[in-house]
């Protein structure tokens, strides 16, 4: 499945033609072993995903429909966009914690304590590992890992800021912080410096304006700092490492990528460029 998203990627100009998969995750089966009842409980999950994304776009469509309705519509910005990578943890297990505390016996009372019914009220429901990394396609890991599956997202912008042509891609680097300047610039507002008689800590990130409008790729970035990971933030990052303290699935030594031309981070490149 992940060749398969792969291939359409390339069809639709989202990734680059040659781009290769990220190596499936040690401890992930390959599918085709699975019994048929674990493939079946697999399958219902990503089910309910997808039913949410459709939920969600029908939603979506509604409120244009009354954007347009009430003349607003062209004087909207839609951003659409995730908060990192794809979730691969078990929900459930993480908050209920261990037996004796507040909320093992929260979740004792109130959630269902079996994954045979994903989807049923009160069951609390992720999409796994497997589906995590088939949702990063092609990148390495998925959420919590500070790996490229990890810490990329896509993000859709429509509205009248966007001036590059309908349905291009652009392949420069974002971040979350750039959302509120951004918008700042297109309603023609600004920062305050204080607030209630308090002054307010420095605006962050960096405006979007000049790459809807097609006049620049990527915002201009500073080197930044995440879990044990380093990375130079601008369209040119050739590398970047990873440490032991980057996740449970880190192999205790810096690892050094080149992001342009290895986005799947297959070839670690520390052996051969250790003083990079």
């Amino acid at each position: 499945m992940r060749q398969e998203r792969l291939k359409r990627q390339v069809e639709l100009g989202i990734s680059p033609a040659g781009t290769q998969l990220a190596e499936r995750m040690w401890f992930l089966p390959d599918p085709v072993v699975l019994a048929p009842a674990a493939s079946a409980i697999l399958g219902k999950k990503m089910e309910l995903y997808a039913g949410m994304v459709e939920n969600l776009d029908f939603h979506v469509g509604r409120l244009v429909d009354h954007l347009k309705a009430i003349g607003e519509y062209e004087n909207t910005i839609f951003i659409v966009f995730g908060d990192n990578g794809a979730e691969g943890t078990d929900l459930f297990r993480d908050d209920r914690g261990h037996a004796g505390t507040k909320n093992f016996l929260f979740a004792a009372s109130k959630w269902s304590q079996t994954h045979r019914t994903p989807g049923a009220i009160r069951a609390r429901t992720s999409p796994t590992a497997m589906w995590a990394q088939v949702s990063m396609t092609p990148f390495s890991q998925y959420k919590g890992f500070t790996a490229e599956g990890g810490i990329r997202n896509a993000l859709v912008v429509s509205g009248p800021a966007v001036k590059r042509a309908k349905g291009s891609v652009n392949r420069g680097l974002m971040h979350v912080a750039d959302v509120m300047p951004t918008l700042l610039e297109v309603a023609g507002a600004r920062y305050p410096k204080t607030l209630a008689g308090r002054e307010l800590p420095p605006l962050m990130g960096k405006s979007w304006v000049p790459v809807l409008a097609g006049q620049a790729e990527s915002p201009a970035r500073i080197r930044t700092s995440s879990r044990g990971r380093s990375s130079a933030t601008a369209p040119c990052a050739r590398g970047t490492g990873s440490s032991a303290g980057s996740g449970s699935h880190s192999q205790g030594e810096w690892e050094l990528f080149d992001l342009a031309a290895d986005p799947a981070e297959r070839k670690d490149l520390a052996a051969e460029r250790p003083t990079s």
